[in-house]
């Protein structure tokens, strides 16, 4: 596990000189978050603002709607959260990075646990390394690389935390493949058995048996906005956090 990220601080007014503020609940945290990913009148649509080459390398990258949550506060939660996995694997010994090759992006799904409605968010580190044929080249790293068998992180919304997938567990398997691919029915199977759990990249679909996909959130810093968009780092401002 990761350490739990602190909910977002709500501004209540003002008062004097300072602004007043206070920690937002665990109720209201959930419940912004159903009133956003449930449709437009929790969201704000930010499709004109996103640099579209953002857009098209992030998760859903063919979407024709970006969005980010009303409340500035909550969309930095999920800045947080990508920070919150940059320290988690130094802590246990990882590395990851905030490049186009690395760590940009998470999948959203609902589901449903002890008569609650949750969510949550399987965030992707190392996406494109440079041994599998994934259409990106240019990769520093490759599927040998020690932090690449933790590559998977799953998001709680319920208990605000992070959890490292250890791929080199065989009981992971199953969140990394069908299950109608098996060894032993044919050839070509067996390879693409192989090829599958290569690239180690647990889905959403095993998460959401009581619930559905919310598309993705997708995270760049200045440095990776400047070498997508091709404009110079001094130029990009601030970092973009927006869903798709």
């Amino acid at each position: 596990p990761c350490r739990p990220i602190r909910l977002p601080r709500k501004y209540s007014g003002f008062h004097h000189r300072w602004w007043k503020h206070h920690g937002m609940s665990q109720e209201d945290f959930m419940e912004d978050l159903a009133h956003g990913f449930g449709g437009d009148e929790g969201r704000v649509n930010v499709t004109g603002d996103v640099p579209p080459a953002l857009v098209s390398w992030g998760t859903d990258g063919n979407a024709n709607f970006t969005w980010r949550f009303p409340d500035r506060a909550l969309n930095n939660y999920f800045r947080k959260a990508f920070w919150n996995i940059k320290f988690c694997m130094w802590e246990h010994g990882h590395n990851v990075e905030f490049t186009k090759y690395d760590l940009f992006h998470a999948h959203a799904f609902s589901f449903e646990h002890d008569g609650i409605k949750d969510f949550g968010m399987v965030f992707h580190a190392k996406e494109y390394p440079s041994d599998l044929f994934t259409g990106v080249t240019g990769a520093p790293f490759n599927t040998s690389h020690p932090s690449y068998p933790v590559r998977n992180i799953l998001w709680v919304a319920s208990l605000s935390q992070s959890f490292l997938i250890d791929s080199d567990n065989v009981a992971t398997h199953p969140l990394m493949k069908p299950d109608w691919l098996q060894l032993g029915q044919a050839d070509w199977m067996d390879d693409y058995y192989y090829e599958v759990l290569k690239a180690r990249t647990v889905d959403t679909l095993p998460f959401i048996a009581m619930g559905s996909r919310l598309g993705g959130l997708n995270y760049f810093t200045r440095h990776t906005i400047a070498n997508l968009t091709g404009d110079a780092e001094a130029g990009c401002k601030f970092d973009e956090v927006f869903f798709a």
